[in-house]
């Protein structure tokens, strides 16, 4: 079947599709780091406070506890771009499958909202009454989980045409292709690179308190166990690709192999950094790891989309000028951003939020 009949006319672009898609990369990869801290932080608070410590000394989970509202707003906000690009490039592949997911795609909104308020009412909760706080704090993390497996569906739907005459059965929104095997590896994935970006963000919090080394360590210690758990998930989720994409990241396209290959050996030092307590080292692996991966990811989807997809298909009117002032703002409000952020934390340190 021809699957490019069943796509609207794209609108024209303003510029150079691939100027999006490399916009569309960076961008995500900003947002899925949040993303990423966000979900590992709380996993990370959530376990340590149903197994308890100590009560003369501040559980391990200590400084990102404080952090986690503050961290959401900023993995909402800095999702709006990535979803643009994504919409400017794939709009009419992505409209479609968030239109047959669009009970669960509209749950989201009211879901965050709830989590947001889950993990804020958990800081302020902390100690005084353990029970609710951490009960708010397991349905934030569960609903973390749900957006997850959501976006895991709608993305892998999104490359999946022939999945679309499911319309035609399921006409009420309610579709998921729970029967795609990739969703699964895909999840796991994710949930095993939050863990790790969660325990290094506690290494760096802890890293910039007064006599924080020792925690700093066991946060790296988590980052390392969990990015070894990564080359357990990673070959699953490859081996679940479909051929083109698969052979595509194992050889039949070179620069598509050598990016995945880029990524894996600086996970490997990244790893070996973080068990010999390097924490910058460790970060510096890390962003190079976290490139790599976000690149591979969009090569993935340029493969599995070839056959009725094309970027290079989209209607192009130059218009310069917008895109300047775009990029421009752009790049202002992200300095901006990490101007509050940093002072935020130079603000917070030594602090003691439970």
């Amino acid at each position: 079947m021809d699957y490019a009949r069943l796509l609207p006319s794209p609108d024209a672009i303003p510029a150079s599709p691939w100027v999006f898609w490399t916009l569309g990369v960076l961008t995500f990869m900003v947002h899925i780091v949040l993303v990423n801290a966000l979900l590992g932080g709380s996993v990370i608070a959530l376990f340590t406070r149903i197994r308890g410590g100590s009560a003369s000394r501040e559980p391990i989970h200590g400084p990102i506890t404080g952090k986690l509202p503050s961290i959401t707003a900023l993995a909402i906000n800095f999702g709006v771009a990535p979803l643009l690009f994504i919409q400017v490039i794939y709009g009419t592949l992505y409209y479609t499958s968030s239109v047959l997911m669009a009970v669960f795609k509209l749950l989201v909104i009211p879901l965050l909202i709830a989590a947001y308020y889950g993990v804020y009412a958990h800081k302020k909760l902390g100690d005084s009454r353990k029970i609710l706080a951490t009960a708010l704090l397991a349905c934030a993390v569960i609903i973390f989980l749900y957006i997850a497996l959501l976006f895991a569906g709608n993305l892998t739907l999104m490359v999946r045409p022939g999945e679309w005459t499911s319309y035609f059965g399921n006409r009420g929104g309610t579709y998921f292709p729970a029967r795609d095997l990739i969703i699964y590896p895909r999840l796991a994935h994710f949930i095993t690179a939050s863990i790790a970006v969660g325990g290094l963000a506690l290494a760096l919090l802890w890293n910039y308190r007064d006599n924080g080394r020792e925690r700093a360590l066991t946060g790296l210690r988590i980052y390392a166990i969990a990015t070894l758990f990564q080359f357990a998930v990673g070959p699953w989720y490859l081996f679940s690709q479909q051929d083109p994409a698969f052979e595509a990241l194992t050889g039949d396209r070179i620069g598509y192999a050598a990016v995945l290959a880029a990524g894996i050996l600086t996970a490997f030092a990244s790893v070996t950094a973080a068990f010999k307590g390097r924490i910058f080292a460790t970060c510096a692996f890390f962003i190079c790891t976290m490139t790599a991966m976000t690149f591979t990811r969009a090569n993935v989807r340029i493969v599995d989309t070839a056959g009725f997809f094309t970027i290079e298909s989209l209607p192009l009117k130059p218009q310069y000028g917008p895109m300047f002032l775009f990029i421009l703002f752009l790049v202002l409000g992200a300095a901006v951003i990490f101007y509050l952020v940093k002072k935020a934390l130079v603000a917070g340190r030594g602090g003691d939020a439970r």
